[in-house]
This record gives C-alpha cells, structure tokens and sequence, in this order.
C-alpha cells in the first residue's frame, strides 16, 4: 500500500479538477514545526501574553453567535466559546483551521440530552459545509464541545472570558507518530477517495455520496479518538492535518456534493 503513496490521481467530473499529489504528503507533516509567533492575522506579540486582537475577537464571537442562534436550543446552555488547536499555538500552517469550540452543558432527562447532542452534531456539519468564514488564510470550523468532553491542544483561549485557559508557549510541538504510521493512515483515507472516485466514473452516484458520507464520518471519529487518546501529535490528528493541506479533504468534500447533486436528479 505504501507504493501508492507516489501516486497522484485527477478529478475529471465537472466541478471538480483538483490534482492530488500524495507525494505531498510527507513533505506536508514535514512542514508542521514550532513556528516562531502565532498566526499574525489573528494575534498581537507585542511583550508578555499574546493577545488576540480585537476585530477578530469580536468576528469569532460573532460567528460563534450566529450558529447558535441557528440552532434549537432546548434545555442545552452555550457555557463558553474557545478558540483551540493550532492557530493558538505555535504550531500552525497557513491553511490551519481555526477551530472555533462552543462549550455546551447539556441537561434534561437521558433521552433529551442524547437527541439534543445528535441534533446539534448534525447542524455542526451542515453549517461547516455550507459556511466557510474565512480570517486571512484560516477558515473558520465551528465545534460543538459538551462540557464533559476534553481536548488536548497546544493552547486554548477564551474568546468570551477573553483569557487564556491553556497558553501557547514557544518551541517545539508535542512528539509525534512515526511518520510511516501518519503515512499509512492517511494512505487508507486516499484509496476510499480513490473509490468514490471510481463509482463516479461507473456513473453510480448514489454508492459514491454514500461512501463519502461514511468516509467523513469515519475522519471525524478517527481524530477525535485520536486527540483524545494522544492529543495534537497523535497518528490519526496528523494524517487528517496532512490530506487537508494536501487538499485531500477538499476532493472529497467536492465528490460529497457533486455525487449528491447526481443522484438527485438520475432517475
């Protein structure tokens, strides 16, 4: 499987003409070493502290704000809004997220808190395909975080507290997977884009969208296991941050919605 990896594959479909290299791969891991500031669209270094500046703290919440009041509410409180992961560390790329965490305390009986957590799952997801705010080169990813969830990042600030909770601090970012372990993951996610591919070739759309709904889901379970059993540096966090950089998740997302748009309409 790892020969594959020198590879590269074409999205022909209409709308979709993304070149995907997977030779990129290593060379993107390889790129995400502690960089000397934090993202400089959103921070201020001036002495002590970072400090996040203040248009940009204001946008965030206000986003933040707004999917809220998307959603039904219920018997759920929005506790916090955190600004988490890598661009509030040192440890960023240009085409980093900017994972934008709401912490929600949910409440009521067992099976109004189960669907009142599934609802708010699913409009997470169609809100992050259907929105993408941008802040310079960083879009905007918002995440629902129960207040009995954790997150092991690099550094978490407190957009309404306007605090720090967890500081960034300078250097090197956490130790990480063996790369021929991130390359093999991240591998195993290619081919299954590699075969929705195919099912969009053998003009069957409606098997294609139904691989990559499955496929997405399987991509969020796989790094949120992962942060949650080894933090940032963990196998599955690097291989998702590689195939993003690659622009493999955005192949996919392309496939996700044009298959869909197809099987609609195909009788």
């Amino acid at each position: 499987m790892l020969a594959t990896l020198h590879e590269s594959f074409v999205l022909p479909m209409d709308g979709i003409g993304i070149r995907v290299d997977t030779t990129d791969l290593l060379s993107a891991m390889k790129e995400r070493g502690a960089a000397k500031s934090l993202p400089p669209e959103i921070w201020e270094e001036p002495t002590g502290a970072p400090d996040i500046k203040r248009p940009i703290r204001k946008v965030l919440l206000q986003i933040a704000q707004d999917f809220w009041n998307d959603i039904p509410h219920g018997t759920a409180t929005l506790v916090d809004v955190l600004l988490i992961g890598s661009c509030a560390s040192y440890w960023w790329t240009p085409s980093s997220d900017i994972d934008l965490h709401l912490v929600v305390r949910y409440e009521g009986d067992d099976g109004e808190e189960v669907l009142s957590r599934e609802l708010h799952r699913a409009r997470q997801t169609i809100w992050n395909e259907k929105q993408n705010p941008m802040i310079g080169t960083h879009e905007v990813e918002v995440i629902i975080q129960p207040t009995d969830e954790h997150h092991w990042d690099p550094g978490v600030y407190s957009l309404r507290g306007d605090k720090w909770l967890l500081p960034a601090v300078p250097g090197e970012p956490p130790p990480t997977a063996p790369d021929r372990v991130v390359l093999r993951k991240a591998e195993a996610v290619l081919e299954k884009v590699r075969a929705a591919l195919k099912a969009m070739k053998d003009e069957d759309p409606r098997r294609a969208h139904q691989m990559t709904r499955e496929l997405k889901d399987r991509l969020r379970r796989m790094r949120r296991t992962g942060l949650e059993r080894e933090g940032a540096g963990s196998p599955e966090n690097l291989a998702f941050k590689a195939l993003r950089d690659v622009g493999a998740l955005d192949v996919l997302d392309r496939i996700h919605r044009r298959s869909y748009d197809l099987s609609v309409v195909k009788p």
